[in-house]
């Protein structure tokens, strides 16, 4: 326990210590794997999905078993995992009891701000005088014919739905009134992606109503306190990230400093000594010391939880190979990592074969468990072919 802290020196946490609580709490050691989906999940708070290969690859380098099937049946059979926008308005891939404080803390804001960017939309084209009545009168419209359908796409909810269905011009480029009603009221909590119109690394869904698939977890008129909401991510945050910075909050929340102090206060994180300055623990953390052990190595994709998860990377990201990594908007590829570093990143070529670049010299040792789990990834993507959404440097280089 930690929360003696205060009355006694401050402890310190070093960088080897902290690659190792990676490895632990996310379950990247074998031994820590497991096959509850939601489970993975929550030990890393939420999955990214604006890749929607990267919530099936995450998963599965931390399963037992892996299995895109029993991944599927968490997210649209027990719906155990939801889908849904919130912080840095990215999508990401939630356990069910957490996506509220996730959603009053953060997408209410971004939902608001989508809906008046639509009303300027729409009195700007001329579809109609009072872009905000024009909203209000459609919202009802689609969630009454999503209901009615139970799962349905864009397109047919346009062609369903003409009174709603209309192409704006803006700024020289097209936008159609139904999708963008539907990103709203995704948004707003009142409808959600279901199943892709595809495979699992397709991003077009069928769409559903929040109360028939989630009923009691998201209610648009149940609105809740926003600061009780900071710090019920920020808790979720902490005890999966934890140390974390001050910084690495404000920017993993995208809440800004000073509503990252306010959660973590309200949290009650516990401050401890780093290497490179002030972190952050859960008040209820008891990190392990334990050695280093056998070495080992993690294949994960672009987006990862694990890799996007700090703002201050110095300690398991050397700076000189990052560019390499990370597109010019700071979206990570897929990544190789050894004991909680990152050491180098991989990628899956037309034939199907992972090619893997090796940055630190470091891993030139482990290269026989490294070729290992690249089969290991080979074997989870099976026939299917995936190019990164957003790859960085590493990955065009080497698609062709």
């Amino acid at each position: 326990m930690l929360a003696y802290c205060t009355a006694m020196a401050m402890p310190h946490i070093d960088d080897g210590q902290r690659r190792r609580l990676i490895m632990e709490r996310h379950r990247l050691r074998p031994d820590r794997r497991t096959d509850d989906v939601a489970s993975i999940v929550r030990s890393v708070v939420c999955l990214h999905a604006s890749d929607p290969a990267t919530v099936f690859l995450s998963a599965m380098a931390r399963m037992r078993e892996p299995s895109v099937g029993a991944i599927e049946d968490a997210l649209y059979e027990d719906h155990t995992l939801i889908r849904h926008h919130a912080m840095r308005r990215t999508l990401f891939v939630f356990p069910v009891d957490a996506v509220a404080d996730a959603h009053w803390s953060t997408t209410t804001a971004i939902a608001d701000r989508e809906a008046r960017q639509l009303v300027r939309f729409i009195e700007e084209d001329g579809l109609a005088d009072d872009g905000a009545a024009w909203i209000a009168a459609a919202r009802p419209l689609i969630l009454a014919e999503v209901e009615r359908r139970g799962a349905t796409t864009t397109r047919t909810i346009g062609s369903a739905l003409p009174e709603v269905a209309h192409t704006l011009r803006v700024r020289g480029a097209s936008l159609s009134t139904h999708s963008r009603m539907l990103l709203v009221m995704g948004l707003e909590g009142s409808v959600v992606r279901q199943r892709p119109v595809g495979s699992w690394i397709s991003s077009q869904y069928l769409w559903s109503t929040m109360a028939s698939c989630y009923p009691g977890v998201l209610d648009p008129a149940d609105e809740q306190d926003v600061e009780t909401a900071e710090v019920g991510v920020v808790r979720r945050y902490v005890a999966a990230f934890g140390p974390v910075t001050t910084n690495d909050v404000a920017w993993w929340t995208g809440w800004g400093m000073t509503r990252a102090r306010r959660a973590l206060a309200g949290a009650g994180a516990v401050e401890v000594r780093l290497d490179a300055g002030t972190g952050w623990l859960a008040p209820d953390d008891e990190p392990t010391r334990h050695g280093a052990g056998d070495p080992v190595v993690a294949y994960l994709p672009g987006l990862d939880s694990t890799v996007m998860g700090w703002k201050d990377r110095d300690f398991y990201l050397a700076p000189e190979v990052a560019d390499r990594l990370f597109d010019r908007n700071g979206n990570a590829g897929p990544t190789v990592w050894l004991d909680g570093r990152v050491v180098g990143g991989w990628v899956q070529r037309a034939d199907g074969s992972i090619v893997t670049e090796l940055l630190d010299p470091r891993a030139d040792a482990h290269r026989p468990l490294i070729e290992r789990e690249a089969e290991r990834v080979a074997s989870m993507l099976g026939d299917v072919r995936h190019r990164v959404r957003f790859p960085a440097p590493l990955q065009r280089d080497r698609y062709e």
